[in-house]
């Protein structure tokens, strides 16, 4: 095989190499360090808490037995159905809430000392795949301190990305020490291995990419035969057999367990995916893979550069490309081009630089997943999906860093441009980071800086409607739907604003818009359709007509959680004093619904 030149470096003594090592985790460790002292914040309300105070999560508030973790989807209580499954991220929601209840600083805590623990991780495998020392402690700083990370790091959501990449890297790194071990210890490391692969893939479906990326690292590392590696135990076809089924077969008891999941849902599309997050869902392959291709080149941008972020990426920032006749087709056409030059120099230079092979592998490979092409996402964008697909910067880093020890004259100039971008970085990150300290600060700085999100209008809307300033909320939620007119639940809260305020005409136009706007499959918005239609025949002083609407409730979503709540708080004033028809026909619609302990 060709050996990867790399140039005459002696070793430093474990001591110092440890020191180092153990400064950079230090100051990875000091740059989220305020988080501990921060508050669930945006998705974690929904997905990381026990009760929020208006939707409890059955699998968090309560410790289930462990088949209900692995039988169900990822958002319960949201939605009766969902695809999105991640069994052990909801898992050790539950665990922390079992332990010491909704309390955010263990929650984030954890997330940062997986963080961490993360950041050694890919210091250990820089050097597995052939990284000397110096090159890797510079992509270990990279990794540590890259601000793409922020989200994954702060938001307590974002656990599911870190559990994923330190499941598969660790995994990664016990199959290699088993090539040096003979005997049991061989089997009860693989064994290790299978079991942590399994709990990265249950932990974020993305970390199944670590399938194809395994072999590479073992390939890489056979071309650059690093001298700092131990010599190799000869491997034959037996145990590249064993390595092999270590990585297929939590995969596929991953898939079966998922498939069993959702073996009963219909349609292709998951119902908890709001459209809002991602307007791909019902789009054609085209849109889907020449929008995806602008996010995608977006994503790579934003990886080398992390300048500008945010926590929402919807249509009205990044347009949705249908066809080739839009003017946008254009940053889809350069996101290709970059996108597609990474790949193909990434094959070509394969042999004479693994570590640059490695980087474009694990950028594309990873990212390619969430990029919308293969399938809709979850979201368009998101920044915290590229916590393992920035790997990739930090293999590139080591690259780099080797080719440069041989050229003494660029030595200089080169740690000082990556001393300024760490900089920079650590900036935007800690900048960022500031944002997450509570659900109020992170939506008003977020709405302010990026006016023109969607989803964060809807949300500062909802949090002035929460504290009683029904003026700031009527704003956002008519900037909303300035923006996308299709917004259902807009509508449904606006018409509630203009009721409350008398304004019964505009109320009744505001429900007009919400029937004509798009479903998104979520059965409470039309549940809350038809009630707010009830609120304002009441207001009119309509009760029959009030009753007709909660009908069609019962009728649209007559087993769902929500539809009983709805009932309880507009007929039970009916089925108390009303007329007598009035009173017997809203006890019936009580007796109807699901009941209350669903």
């Amino acid at each position: 095989m060709q050996q990867c030149p790399l140039p005459p470096m002696t070793e430093p003594s474990p001591r110092l190499l440890r020191v180092w090592l153990a400064a950079i985790l230090l100051v990875t460790f000091a740059a989220y360090a305020p988080t501990l002292h921060y508050d669930f914040c945006w998705d974690d309300r929904l997905a990381a808490m026990g009760s929020n105070g208006q939707h409890a999560h059955p699998l968090v508030a309560e410790l289930r037995p462990i088949g209900e973790y692995f039988s169900n989807h990822y958002w319960p209580h949201v939605t009766p159905v969902g695809f999105t499954y991640r069994p052990l991220t909801t898992l050790s929601f539950a665990l922390r809430y079992a332990v010491v209840g909704d309390h955010p600083q263990v929650a984030h805590a954890i997330n940062v000392a997986l963080h961490v623990l993360a950041t050694w991780l890919a210091f250990c495998l820089l050097r597995a795949v052939g990284a000397r020392w110096v090159p890797a402690l510079l992509g270990t700083a990279v990794f540590g301190l890259h601000a793409i990370h922020s989200e994954a790091v702060t938001s307590v959501v974002g656990r599911a990305e870190l559990l994923g990449f330190a499941g598969a890297a660790g995994a990664f790194l016990l199959l290699l020490r088993a090539r040096g071990v003979a005997g049991p210890g061989r089997g009860l490391l693989r064994l290790a291995a299978c079991a942590l692969l399994f709990g990265a893939f249950c932990s974020k479906e993305s970390a199944l990419a670590w399938v194809a990326f395994t072999p590479l690292c073992f390939l890489v590392r056979g071309w650059a035969h690093p001298p700092a590696a131990a010599a190799p135990t000869s491997v034959g076809w037996r145990d590249r057999a064993s390595e092999a089924a270590v990585v297929l077969l939590p995969a596929l008891a991953f898939l079966a367990l998922r498939a069993r999941m959702i073996a009963h849902l219909p349609g292709t599309v998951d119902p908890a995916v709001d459209v809002v997050a991602n307007p791909l869902l019902h789009a054609g392959f085209v849109t889907r893979a020449l929008t995806g291709l602008m996010m995608w080149g977006y994503g790579l941008l934003l990886t080398l550069l992390p300048y500008d972020l945010a926590i929402d990426y919807g249509p009205a920032q990044f347009p949705i490309v249908t066809g080739f006749g839009q003017p946008e087709v254009f940053f889809a056409l350069v996101g290709g081009a970059a996108i597609g030059g990474l790949l193909v120099g990434g094959l070509i230079v394969a042999r004479r630089h693994p570590l640059l092979f490695l980087a474009t592998a694990c950028f594309l490979g990873f990212s390619f997943i969430v990029s919308n092409i293969p399938f809709a996402c979850f979201m368009l964008f998101g920044e915290r999906t590229y916590y393992t697909p920035s790997f990739g910067g930090a293999l590139l880093v080591a690259w780099a860093a080797a080719k440069l020890t041989q050229r003494e004259a660029l030595r200089g100039p080169a740690l000082v441009a990556l001393g300024v971008w760490l900089g920079m970085s650590l900036h935007v990150l800690v900048d960022h980071n500031a944002a997450w300290r509570d659900n109020a600060t992170l939506v008003s700085r977020e709405v302010h800086d990026h006016p023109r999100s969607v989803r964060l209008l809807r949300e500062a809307a909802a949090d002035h409607a929460v504290v009683d300033e029904m003026g700031l909320a009527q704003h956002y939620y008519e900037r909303a739907v300035a923006l996308d007119p299709g917004l259902m639940g807009a509508w449904i809260a606006l018409a509630a604003i203009y009721r409350e305020a008398g304004e019964l005409d505009r109320a009744a136009a505001a429900l007009q818009a919400a029937a004509t706007a798009r479903r998104d499959g979520r059965g409470q918005l039309i549940v809350r359709l038809h009630s707010g239609r009830a609120r304002l025949h009441l207001a009119q002083g309509d009760a029959t007509a009030a009753l007709t609407a909660l009908d069609a409730c019962v009728a649209e979503a007559p087993d769902y959680l929500a539809t009983h709540q709805e009932l309880r708080r507009v007929v039970s004033n009916l089925a108390t004093n009303g007329a007598s028809g009035v009173r017997e026909r809203a006890q019936r619609l009580l007796e109807a619904a699901v009941p209350l302990g669903r």
